[in-house]
């Protein structure tokens, strides 16, 4: 027997060790003892073998890189140096030659699935080989020929725009001679007089906006320090504020010219000015700043393009510095609405959860989405580990709906996992293993389940005095999950991943208005994923920050019923005393 005389052939060796190439050894050496035990082994001989097992595709993912096009042992194995004596070395041929073998029985073709396997054996030590040169000359930190460190490589592009700085002044006066706007208003502008022309009207069409209003205000009649009538007028300054205007059927540029005048007590020597909002020094209006704000959080317009828009439609010379800044005041003022959206979110019966990539700076960060079926919160974060979720959630009470990934399970509160996430899984492992009966079975009996489940809650909502008659179902499932005994692989990672989840997949069943799946955190997903987009990971940390103040309080919007913009214009901080209040704003959205 194969086995018996493979068992026989390890004894002989003294402490073996497997070094294998992939997971296929180690999963047949654990279907064999399980088929046919160890035979003539001591206790324990093989699960030792497979604790002290070393996978070599493990030691080099992630840590060694070859010039290679896979980490295939065929591909490694060659660019060593390594020759397979065998007509075209694949996996795919291996199993056709064994075909023929069992049929015909020739001896040629055993010789070449042993010489096959002896050519991989001896590939798989030439790798090892290396592996242990190149730690041995990388011990103590040293150079060596044969490989470099990533650390030690410098980039040869850093891809970022911005400011280059120079070893000398010469050539920092050389680059900015090459710049575009340098060399079309400075030297075009001398050499051609019909650009220098056109130039200039430019310059002066954006000087010269038309006022639409004007407003100067009036002497005072005393000092507002001492009450003194012995005022003398101490100079003036003009303000010009740049806003919009609302009108039927569109917006129109709204400029306002200010007229400011200063003046000095005689009695007191005080010094104050008179005019209306003196206090502020806004270049632009609020009608302006949230026009800008609902273009790129709900529009999705980028900030480069925004400027342009303006520019075209108003003649405001808006850079895109000065709108991301715009942006960033947006964000500050809105911040207690931000934190009264958590408040509500933590205190309330029901979160869902979810995590999504986005780039920062050419780094990778997280945003954490928490949401219940009127609120979302995203919240940034520079790892995926579990400390945001735990800090955010610690005073929940509720039931929060997420998928399985692990950080969500430490939160102590009840808890229901998506089963559509565990259906899909389940409906992809068939997919990959159609002729899996056992998996197929345990994937039909749990549709089976759930389906009768969903035709209840479409008919009735998410009622528990409704719901609780499915448990009868739910617990045969179980017990005929729990006490199964499979042979595959794939239905025993099934078994055991139920097992683990069982009190958490059918959670809704005992709450109103709890659902089953995590689709409205999904849904908040994608929203975000619409502005990531247009981010296109150029934001820092700061920026990211008020990009997603802005997003929750859009999408909490959106979830009440609430135009973003009409909330904007209202200069309204609490979301809920808008939607109590909306026939006392003092903006009316147009028609």
């Amino acid at each position: 027997m194969i086995w018996r005389d493979c068992i026989r052939t390890l004894l002989e060796v003294k402490d073996p060790q497997l070094l294998h190439y992939g997971r296929y050894e180690a999963i047949f050496l654990r279907r064999m003892k399980r088929r046919y035990g160890e035979l003539c082994a001591p206790d324990g001989f093989i699960d030792k073998l497979l604790a002290e097992a070393l996978n070599i595709v493990s030691v080099i993912h992630g840590n060694v890189y070859f010039p290679t096009y896979s980490n295939g042992l065929k591909e490694l194995g060659s660019h060593l140096g390594y020759e397979w004596s065998t007509f075209i070395p694949t996996g795919l041929r291996s199993v056709a030659v064994r075909r023929d073998w069992e049929i015909s029985q020739n001896d040629r073709l055993k010789q070449e699935l042993i010489a096959y396997n002896q050519d991989d054996c001896k590939a798989l030590e030439a790798v090892v080989r290396h592996l242990l040169d190149l730690s041995a000359d990388w011990a103590d930190g040293g150079p060596s020929a044969k490989a470099i460190r990533v650390d030690s490589l410098k980039p040869q592009w850093s891809g970022n725009w911005g400011k280059t700085e120079f070893v000398s002044p010469q050539l920092s006066f050389i680059n900015k001679a090459a710049y575009w706007d340098y060399q079309r208003d400075k030297i075009y502008f001398r050499s051609r007089s019909r650009v220098k022309s056109r130039t200039v009207a430019s310059k002066r069409k954006q000087l010269t906006l038309p006022i639409n209003k004007i407003i100067t205000a009036p002497r005072p009649q005393s000092c507002p320090q001492c009450g003194s009538k012995r005022i003398r007028w101490n100079g003036r300054h003009r303000k010009l504020a740049y806003d919009i205007k609302w009108i039927k059927g569109g917006i129109k540029r709204w400029v306002t010219h200010t007229t400011i005048t200063h003046h000095l007590c005689i009695n007191c020597g005080a010094t104050f000015s008179s005019g209306p909002n003196q206090g502020t020094r806004a270049r632009y209006g609020r009608e302006l700043l949230c026009y800008v704000i609902y273009n790129l959080i709900q529009l999705h317009v980028s900030q480069y393009k925004l400027a342009g828009i303006l520019q075209r439609l108003f003649n405001y010379p808006l850079s895109q510095q000065t709108i991301n800044r715009m942006k960033d005041k947006a964000a500050q003022y809105y911040r207690g609405t931000l934190e009264q959206i958590k408040k509500a979110l933590v205190q309330g019966q029901l979160v869902h959860a979810d995590e999504t990539h986005i780039g920062l700076k050419g780094r990778g960060s997280y945003v954490w989405v928490f949401t219940s079926m009127e609120a979302v919160v995203y919240i940034w974060s520079t790892t995926r580990g579990g400390d945001t979720p735990q800090q955010f959630l610690r005073d929940f009470k509720g039931v929060l709906v997420s998928d399985f990934f692990s950080a969500y399970s430490s939160i102590s509160c009840s808890q229901q996992k998506c089963l559509i996430h565990l259906l899909r899984d389940l409906n992809e492992s068939v997919l990959k293993e159609p002729f899996n009966n056992e998996l197929r079975l345990l994937t039909q009996g749990l549709a089976a389940v759930v389906q009768p489940i969903i035709a209840t809650i479409g008919r009735f909502g998410f009622k528990t005095r409704l719901l609780k008659r499915h448990k009868k179902a739910v617990a045969q499932f179980y017990k005929f999950l729990f006490r199964g005994e499979f042979n595959t692989a794939s239905a025993r990672k099934l078994q055991t991943r139920v097992k683990r989840n069982a009190d958490k997949l059918f959670t809704f069943i005992d709450h109103d208005g709890v659902p089953w799946n995590n689709n409205n955190a999904e849904h908040a997903i994608k929203a975000l994923a619409r502005l990531r987009d247009v981010i296109d990971c150029h934001s820092n940390e700061a920026g990211m920050q008020a990009y997603l103040t802005l997003l929750s309080i859009f999408q909490t919007c959106e979830y009440k019923g609430i135009d973003f913009l009409q909330f904007l214009r209202s200069g309204e901080t609490d979301i809920e005393a808008l939607g109590r209040n909306r026939a006392r704003m003092r903006h009316s959205f147009p028609a």
